[in-house]
């Protein structure tokens, strides 16, 4: 059952932040395009891309986008990941048994979601996808009239894609 397609309605979900904060994707969307990342602390992959999912939130920080990272993972070890890799957008919890995840019919992690204001999936990536990222910053640019920021720069050194 592979993750959820662009095209389709991204379920709603209401999810406590390691910020103590409610996040619901439905009164996030209604002003904002949501990036939805999910992700698990120990998995390699997602240390990979998060941060560049980074990057690209303080590219777009001012513009009508939510980027909110979905960890796998209790309130502690989400806080030390996100602490690790210097994450400045909210981290909300999907911690076992992971009811958003099978909503989202995820089988990997990190899986990557760009919802429009209409709750439609836009994008899907699941796993690093080099350009998949590169993708995900122009489309936003597009979507919120900014010029594309660059998402990766001459110096690093990744694969244009790794399986989650």
């Amino acid at each position: 059952m592979p993750a959820l397609s662009p095209g389709t309605i991204a379920p709603d979900f209401s999810l406590e932040g390691t910020d103590g904060k409610k996040h619901q994707l439905e009164a996030e969307r209604q002003s904002k395009l949501v990036v939805a990342a999910f992700f698990k602390k120990e998995c390699p992959i997602c240390q990979l891309t998060v941060p560049f999912l980074e990057k690209i939130h303080g590219a777009y920080k001012d513009a009508p986008v939510e980027m909110l990272g979905i960890a796998e993972n209790d309130a502690e070890e989400a806080k030390r990941f996100a602490s690790e890799y210097g994450l400045t957008f909210p981290v909300a919890l999907d911690d076992h048994p992971y009811s958003v995840s099978a909503k989202y019919r995820l089988t990997n992690v990190p899986s990557i979601f760009l919802i429009d204001h209409d709750g439609k999936i836009l994008q899907t990536m699941v796993g690093f996808d080099k350009q998949g990222l590169i993708d995900l910053s122009k489309e936003i640019a597009q979507r919120t009239g900014l010029p594309a920021a660059p998402v990766f720069t001459k110096k690093d050194d990744v694969p244009d894609y790794k399986p989650g």
